[in-house]
């Protein structure tokens, strides 16, 4: 009934205050294990998304917990609050580049490296929409370009 197109995948990275101490990274081309985590307080913004109770199970595995200290509804009040210092926001890896980004310290998490996919999904029977399909091509051209 649905056509699903995957248009992105990236890693879950953490963001800090540059005044933050640092996260030792020791995981490979400036990436932090997810142990560094462990006794920090941590922001999630949409803490309804699926992608945070993937993470819940992937940890759990590893006998490992969150320290969620805030959440938050949108992303912006989340970079506010890690930019003052009140805990780490957990962020898509799509959005390592983004200017709104500049000053704070931005380190993918790895072991285990958890997937965050970004997809189109619409109905098969829906009929063609050449401004949809064309907004999906910008989509793909930029992520190309790693943009």
């Amino acid at each position: 009934e649905l056509h699903v197109d995957l248009l992105l995948r990236v890693s879950i990275h953490v963001v800090s205050a540059a005044v933050a101490a640092p996260l030792r990274a020791d995981g490979g081309a400036g990436s932090v294990p997810w142990a560094r985590l462990d006794g920090e307080s941590l922001i999630l913004a949409n803490p309804a998304n699926r992608v945070w109770h993937q993470l819940r199970a992937r940890l759990g595995e590893q006998r490992r917990t969150l320290a969620v200290a805030h959440e938050v509804a949108m992303h912006s009040t989340g970079l506010a609050m890690a930019r003052r210092g009140l805990g780490r926001l957990l962020s898509p890896g799509f959005c390592a580049g983004s200017p709104a980004l500049q000053g704070l310290v931005v380190q993918a998490l790895v072991r285990p490296v958890v997937r965050w996919d970004v997809s189109s999904v619409r109905r098969r029977a829906a009929p063609p929409s050449a401004e949809v399909d064309a907004l999906l091509e910008r989509v793909r051209q930029t992520v190309a370009a790693g943009r």
